[in-house]
């Protein structure tokens, strides 16, 4: 299956490698890239997506697109701010595309109290056998600007990889 995803916003693309927080540097909510946004308005980053999570805090919302679990984090330890800097009408249920409004974000309030704009934009891979982000556009894009394709393969039903730390 392939899956093309757009920025949701201007900014600057780099590898999730590179994020300040260590939980999506390494993997541990999926794989995906993060956005320095340069505005305040985000938008849709795919064809079409069913909103599947709103955080209480509206710093971080789930997609499922294509069967495939995403999560947009605006920020790093914004669930501090409980909603303040952050607006959005989104509804659990809500199909929106890549030229659909998301949601809102002061990003200079975040500034003004030293919080990271970094916002990971990370899709789980726990139920693929197999995935590949294809063409990551590393640098400065504007909004609506493809930004990788993503290839990927399920688990056969009744073979889910099992969890096992090594």
């Amino acid at each position: 299956m392939e899956i093309n995803l757009y920025s949701p916003v201007d900014g600057e693309i780099k590898e999730l490698k590179e994020c300040s927080d260590e939980m999506f540097a390494k993997k541990m909510l999926g794989d995906g890239f993060i956005i320095i946004p340069a505005a305040d308005n985000f938008s849709g980053f795919s064809d079409k997506a069913t909103v599947t999570m709103v955080f209480k805090a509206y710093h971080a919302y789930g997609f499922d697109i294509e069967d495939l679990d995403f999560l947009v984090n605006v920020g790093m330890d914004t669930i501090a701010l409980k909603g303040i800097a952050f607006s959005t009408k989104l509804k659990i249920g809500d199909i929106v595309d890549k030229n659909d409004s998301l949601f809102k974000v002061d990003l200079n309030y975040l500034e003004k109290n030293n919080l990271s704009k970094e916002t990971a934009i990370v899709f789980d891979i726990n139920d693929l056998s197999d995935y590949k982000i294809n063409n990551l556009k590393i640098g400065n894009v504007k909004q609506g600007d493809l930004v990788c394709t993503i290839t990927y393969n399920f688990f056969p039903r009744n073979q889910k990889k099992i969890w096992n730390p090594q």
